[in-house]
């Protein structure tokens, strides 16, 4: 699916309330200008309302940021409990969307061409045509750009 500016993307994710935003590892390792992809992950889960599946090690720091509905579980622990039965501690009700941000395009790629009966929404810096969403590709600074203005329409 192809959406043009931040505030589409925004309006696709505010029109389903029952997603999960899933933060990968290299949400501790990338900045933009000063500002954290974990700092956009959490500014976007809440201005989304969403719960966060913390991949990787990225729990202490989504929990000193104020995200609340947070529990660490591995990445591919998800996307078992979306084909096989949803048995997830972050959230009761299994999530009608899955919002990947911090993974690689490869294993972003794997994990959502597992995905059925779910939208699926990676917000990484290269197009990952498995997914219902993702962002096209774009430079390190574009991308950045990109998730700021959408952690700014998702509030």
């Amino acid at each position: 699916m192809k959406m043009e500016t931040p505030r589409e993307l925004a309006q696709w994710l505010k029109e389903d309330r029952g997603g999960l935003l899933m933060a990968g590892e290299m949400c501790n390792e990338i900045e933009f200008n000063g500002k954290s992809l974990l700092d956009l992950a959490a500014d976007i889960a809440i201005g989304l309302d969403l719960p966060v599946a913390a991949t990787g090690n990225t729990i202490k720091g989504l929990r000193e940021r104020g995200i609340d509905r947070v529990g660490r579980i591995m990445a591919a622990e998800v996307v078992d409990f979306m084909r096989s039965g949803w048995g997830d501690p972050v959230t009761a009700e299994r999530p009608s969307t899955l919002v990947l941000l911090g993974y690689s395009p490869g294993v972003a790629r794997r994990l959502v061409s597992t995905v059925t009966d779910a939208r699926t929404a990676v917000l990484g810096p290269a197009y990952v045509e498995e997914a219902t969403y993702s962002l096209p590709d774009l430079s390190v600074k574009a991308w950045g750009q990109y998730l700021d203005e959408l952690a700014q329409a998702v509030k």
